[in-house]
């Protein structure tokens, strides 16, 4: 397996090009053809530009947070998609069969929001996890809404990754609503089943107590430990407990062995 390692960035993002190994392997040089797999941040529009390539999205399909029926026009800057497509032999071209998008995080700010000293990167906590975003990098949708304007119960939706240290860094940074109602606000979070012990019990999902007994839409193969889902519902803050609506299994249809992959995340 052949790799390229290419610097995007200031938040010091690595894509990753990796030629996925199937008999004797697949040189990166001059890749072209069927299966390639994009993964990472929009930069450009005009076509879309994810990972150093420009995508025609003539003949794509657009999925945009489970909406099937949805279009280029709402993507947006700083949105992780995975593109399904073919690539030129140019290696900075290609053509998107589908995009999709989904975020990773959704829901109220809460607790302090920390500044560093030199005033271009800020913290802050949503649904018990640690959200970093950077002035002039993050993509901030909404508003009058900013790096200067960001404010305790404002809920967002994020786009990002997640660091070594377990920091979520966000790309993109949109506001849903300038003020939270906790006992109406759906929040959404994603991530691996753990502390499931039987069927009506309440199992973690990144930090968070989910009490799914009431959700209306649960996986049908039920609930097991290191499942990947996304959890909707209420929060409580107080009990950092989620009151299910629904539990869906998250899949990263990414595709099958043999395609080219292109990701860009932290190492």
């Amino acid at each position: 397996m052949n790799t390229m390692l290419k610097k995007t960035g200031i938040l010091s993002l690595l894509a990753l090009v990796v030629a996925a190994c199937g008999g004797g392997g697949t040189d990166v040089a001059g890749i072209g053809g069927t299966g390639y797999i994009a993964t990472g941040t929009i930069t450009g529009f005009g076509s879309v530009y994810v990972n150093g390539v420009k995508y025609e999205t003539d003949t794509a399909s657009f999925e945009v947070e489970d909406n099937t029926l949805a279009t280029q026009g709402d993507l947006g800057l700083g949105m992780v998609v995975t593109v399904n497509g073919t690539i030129n032999a140019d290696g900075v071209t290609g053509t998107a069969n589908s995009i999709r998008y989904e975020d990773v995080l959704e829901g109220p700010i809460s607790g302090a929001i920390v500044y560093d000293a030199d005033n271009l990167n800020a913290t802050f906590t949503v649904l018990n996890t640690t959200v970093r975003v950077n002035d002039g990098v993050t993509i901030f949708e909404g508003s009058s809404f900013n790096f200067g304007s960001i404010a305790i119960g404002n809920v967002i939706e994020i786009s990002g990754y997640f660091d070594n240290n377990g920091e979520l860094r966000a790309t993109r940074v949109e506001l849903k609503s300038p003020t939270s109602n906790p006992l109406t606000d759906i929040v959404e979070i994603k991530g691996t089943v753990t502390g499931f012990t039987d069927i009506g019990s309440a199992f973690n999902v990144s930090k968070i107590v989910v009490d799914a007994s009431a959700a209306s839409s649960l996986p049908s193969g039920g609930i097991s430990n290191g499942l990947y889902v996304e959890v909707k519902g209420i929060y409580d803050n107080g009990i950092n407990t989620i009151a299910a609506t629904e539990v869906e299994v998250e899949d990263n249809r990414l595709g099958d062995d043999g395609d080219n992959v292109s990701l860009e995340g932290y190492i």
